[in-house]
């Protein structure tokens, strides 16, 4: 494509995420294959901003190894670059904001759940913002990951009900900077469709649907596309049917004002239930893009690094594990 820059050493005045592609390159790739998504009129949860979060919100740290549990609040309605800027020394050792990741949700930093009242999230798709991730990929490509948030997440009874839910759909393009694939991200997995099998706005946007009630990523039917239940979110539209398309960068190197990515703990308060285990761990808040569950195998993660050319542990793993 005329004008992208792949270039591993690019001046950081054109690469501000040091990630090999020019900026102005990325923003273009994002912009020309960012998804449509329709959130369902009855969803209880729509998205919102991360900024629109944390001003109602409070930063926590929670360490169930001590006895008693400890439960603090660090900090109220904080700012996007102090999230990844704390250290606590809990029962179980030292943990950190911007690196330890807890596999089970019970020794963390936790983002505490919005009221009921703002759980709906944002009234109007001009508050909805969405969040890229792109780099260079094995195919000789660059990948674009597309991320939205959504305050809280109301499950089917009392299953998956939780604060804080992040989803997303890639788009993976290969050596020409052509669609090649598209990743939908599920509740556990990773599912790829080849780019002529989607179904597309104007031929480059894939049409994503947002699972009522829970929120994740799949193709659109036939009948969806003929259905008037849903609110139609372009992505890319600024200002118009979104809030914004915002480059993340890399964990390691985020862009200014989105430092927020390197924080590690959850994006909602844990679980209200003890036992059973799986209750707990399905009902507790959601990490970050950078730290996120679905598809990761022996610590790495997928979403965030899948087909990554050359992923470095940093960028691609946790700093540490806590409980």
């Amino acid at each position: 494509m005329a004008g992208c820059l792949l270039v591993a050493d690019l001046p950081a005045g054109m690469d501000q995420d040091q990630d090999g592609i020019g900026d102005e390159c990325e923003q273009h790739l994002a912009e020309s294959y960012a998804p449509v998504v329709f959130h369902s009129k009855k969803d209880p949860n729509l998205p919102s901003s991360v900024e629109w979060f944390l001003s109602k919100t409070s930063l926590w740290f929670r360490d169930d190894s001590c006895a008693p549990l400890e439960m603090t609040q660090l900090i109220l309605a904080p700012d996007i670059s102090a999230l990844p800027e704390f250290t606590r020394t809990g029962c179980g050792g030292a943990v950190h904001s911007g690196g330890t990741r807890s596999s089970g949700k019970r020794v963390t930093f936790f983002i505490d759940d919005v009221d009921e009242n703002l759980r709906k999230g944002g009234l109007d798709t001009k508050d909805w913002a969405t969040y890229y991730h792109a780099y260079r990929n094995m195919l000789g490509g660059v990948t674009i990951q597309y991320w939205r948030f959504y305050p809280y997440n109301s499950g089917i009874l009392f299953f998956g009900d939780h604060g804080g839910d992040w989803e997303g759909v890639h788009v993976i393009l290969d050596e020409g900077l052509e669609p090649f694939e598209t990743a939908f991200l599920g509740h556990r997995g990773i599912t790829y469709k080849k780019w002529d099998d989607v179904k597309k706005y104007d031929k480059n946007h894939p049409l994503v649907l947002s699972e009522p009630g829970g929120h994740a990523s799949s193709q659109l039917s036939e009948s969806d596309l003929s259905s008037d239940n849903y609110i139609i979110q372009k992505t890319w539209m600024n200002g118009t049917d979104s809030g914004g398309l915002f480059n993340l960068g890399e964990k390691t190197k985020p862009m200014k004002g989105m430092e927020f990515i390197r924080y590690s703990g959850l994006w909602g308060r844990p679980s209200r239930f003890t036992w059973p285990s799986f209750l707990y761990y399905i009902n507790s808040a959601y990490w970050g893009p950078a730290f996120n569950e679905t598809g990761m195998c022996d610590g790495f993660i997928k979403a965030w690094c899948g087909g990554m050319k050359d992923p470095s542990e940093e960028e691609c793993y946790p700093a540490d594990v806590s409980k």
